[in-house]
């Protein structure tokens, strides 16, 4: 039950990682990839680059975060060609703003919890030409091709992955110590694993253990399913206000 107790303690720390599976960048990449398109078919944007999702970005933010405890202010920062968007979540002009920007070919998000809530941050490669007004896809980068297939390639300009511009961030300071370990899927297990310990204990002693260690795993599968059903919530609230705010960056501009 002590193990327990500070296994659940630790989960709910402020600013500790929740849960983000491949399912959530999913969305994440349709969604911004769609709104992108929808941008560059509105107001004729002609160089619009299709994004990938960067997993190496996530690490960018979470050290970001670590600098605030996990609870940062609604913000930009920018690191090097990368700009970190903190916070952000109900922000429909920053969340355009992430969207936006033609010659982005890289993002990602992360969500965390900060004082019982959720928010969202995320980052992207700065745009390192401007946009180009013409006919969706017609003038894309060198190492670019204009979309033929998928649901918003059509109209885009697709980066050969050769051609991939490198993401360079200068970036210093360890990260805090509570994002590192419970961002490591594999690391509360091994907290917790005191097997190599009590080899030479009563058969009983080790019936009391693996109770024990059942106990954390059913915590552990609960908590990670609550964690999922709030970003599968949130992802569905982030890809509504993305939607508004193009929807309100297109009426403006008329």
């Amino acid at each position: 039950m002590k193990f327990l107790l500070i296994g659940l303690a630790a989960l709910q720390l402020a600013g500790s990682v929740l849960a983000f599976g491949d399912e959530g960048r999913s969305q994440f990449y349709e969604s911004i990839n769609f709104q992108r398109r929808r941008l560059a078919k509105q107001t004729n944007i002609a160089n619009m680059n299709e994004i990938e999702y960067d997993r190496d970005l996530e690490k960018i933010i979470e050290k970001e975060l670590a600098k605030h405890d996990g609870c940062p202010e609604t913000s930009i920062v920018k690191i090097g060609d990368v700009q970190i968007f903190l916070n952000i979540q109900g922000n429909n002009e920053l969340l355009g703003e992430l969207a936006s920007g033609a010659g982005r070919t890289k993002a990602a998000v992360r969500f965390t919890e900060c004082e019982n809530k959720q928010i969202l941050s995320a980052a992207a490669d700065i745009s390192p030409y401007p946009d180009i007004h013409g006919p969706p896809g017609s003038q894309c980068p060198p190492g670019g091709e204009p979309g033929r297939s998928g649901p918003w390639q059509v109209g885009m300009c697709v980066i050969r992955k050769s051609y991939a511009r490198k993401i360079y961030h200068n970036y210093m300071g360890a990260p805090n110590a509570r994002l590192s370990v419970l961002g490591s899927p594999n690391t509360r297990s091994r907290l917790y694993n005191r097997k190599s310990l009590i080899g030479d204990i009563s058969n009983r002693a080790k019936e009391v253990q693996e109770v024990m260690e059942e106990a954390m795993q059913r915590a552990e599968e609960e908590k990670r399913q609550q964690e999922k059903e709030a970003i599968d919530r949130a992802v569905g609230e982030v890809v509504e206000a993305m939607s508004k705010a193009v929807t309100e960056f297109l009426e403006n501009a008329k």
